[in-house]
Formats: C-alpha cells, structure tokens, sequence
C-alpha cells in the first residue's frame, strides 16, 4: 500500500511501515506533557529531508530523503523501459501550462547540452533552448570562448533551461537503485557514501573494485535518455531524431 507522500524504502521498497522522527509541538503541564493543539494535522511540514527515517519491514535506518522517491528494483536488468520507470518516479510529468516549441529539435544537441549542464556543478555550465528558433545556447562560467547569452535569456516566454541531473532526480536516488539491484551487499556502504562530501568518488571506486563501472555508466546513459526525453514529452518539444 502507497503512503500519501509516495516514500518508499530504498532497501526493500516498503511504503506502508516508514517511521518518520517528526518535529511536534509539546506543552508541558502539571502532570507531563501534551502535543500542542495547534497540531491539527500531520504532515510533511512536520519534518524535513535531514529527519532520521527508518523501515518497520526491513530495519532499514537513514534519513527522510533516502525514503522520497526511491523505488526497489523490478528486473535484473536496465532498459529503457525500465528507465522511464525511473524519470516517472522522478517526478517528470507533464505540466498543465507547458508551450509547444515552435521547432524540431535534435535529441542528439539536447542531451549533449544536458550532458554540458552536468559536467559541472553549482550551475557554472548552463544551457537554454529558444523556444522560436530550436536553437541552443551554452554559458559557461569556468570559460569564456563561449558566445554570451542573449540579454532575455530569463524570460521563460522564448528559453527553456536544459535541466542537469539533479532536476530529473538522477544523482543519488539513481545511485541506489543501481546498487539495490545489481550490488545489494553494497547498499548499506553506498548510502553511506552520500551523507558526505566526495561520495561519487567513492561509489566509483567501489564499482570499480567490483568490476561493475561499465555497467554503471550504461543503466546511467540509459536513465539520463529516458528521463530526458520524458522532461521534452513534458515541455511538448517534438524530437528529430
């Protein structure tokens, strides 16, 4: 049965038994303590992404964001299908205002774009696609033998940002569904990883001492394409190729 915040345990994929350390106003009284009656209904304002979590059904401990959007692994292995699995669980759908692009735009220029955004953080690399022309214009800030970007390149009636992978959820959410289908032993090491600094490099060296970087970076391609086409179905941007 799903939970109305559509967490799941990213171990066994649990939604019905998540436990959740919830911040609750208490007054004390004479006697002890009661919740405060402004408490009227329990929901996600109640704790954040950093709140200890953990799994009745497993025993699995971490923290609320391990649990939001994470999903068990379905099949021994990835495909496009399966990715598609992946961006929908991500949250990619299609919005209600979302303008057609006047042009056909290449998916081959849209993921090399995408593939830019990502290759550096903290937004120094950004790209926009112009909804008129189909056109797509990269900034970045580590370089300047790029072209400038146009001067209404914020107006959200003629460019569109090219997301990076924390847009379309595939960081860590994607990490570890790599891992609890193919490393499961791993698991517990890898979420690890992420609760600080240098985790990518970490999970790679492991992947690397498992013999598992090729594999990788194939269910990694493959989820990047499938959520970045879902995100143009989304945006009704019709593809060329």
């Amino acid at each position: 049965m799903a939970n109305p915040f559509n967490y799941r345990c990213p171990k066994c994929g649990s939604a019905d038994e998540i436990e959740i350390c919830a911040f609750i106003s208490i007054r004390l009284i004479a006697d002890g303590a009661e919740i405060a009656e402004e408490v009227q209904d329990l929901d996600a304002s109640c704790w954040s992404a950093d709140n200890a979590a953990g799994c009745g059904a497993c025993g699995y401990e971490g923290a609320v964001s391990d649990f939001q959007r994470c999903r068990p692994a379905s099949s021994h292995s990835m495909n496009i299908a399966t990715a598609t699995d992946i961006a929908e669980d991500a949250g990619v759908q299609s919005p209600d205002h979302a303008g057609s692009i006047a042009m056909t735009v290449s998916f081959k220029d849209l993921l090399e774009a995408f593939q830019f955004v990502a290759a550096a953080s903290d937004g120094e690399h950004q790209a926009f696609l112009c909804k008129q022309t189909g056109e797509i214009v990269c900034h970045s800030e580590l370089a300047d033998d790029l072209d400038p970007l146009p001067d209404d390149v914020d107006d959200p009636e003629k460019f569109l940002p090219i997301p990076d992978k924390r847009d379309l959820d595939l960081g860590k959410p994607l990490a570890l569904d790599f891992v609890h289908e193919f490393l499961p032993g791993d698991f517990d090491e890898v979420r690890q990883f992420f609760s600080r600094r240098g985790a990518y490099a970490r999970f790679k060296a492991l992947l690397a001492r498992r013999g598992a970087l090729d594999q990788w970076y194939e269910f990694e391609a493959n989820a990047e394409e499938a959520a970045l086409r879902l995100w143009c179905q989304a945006h009704s941007i019709e593809l060329g190729d």
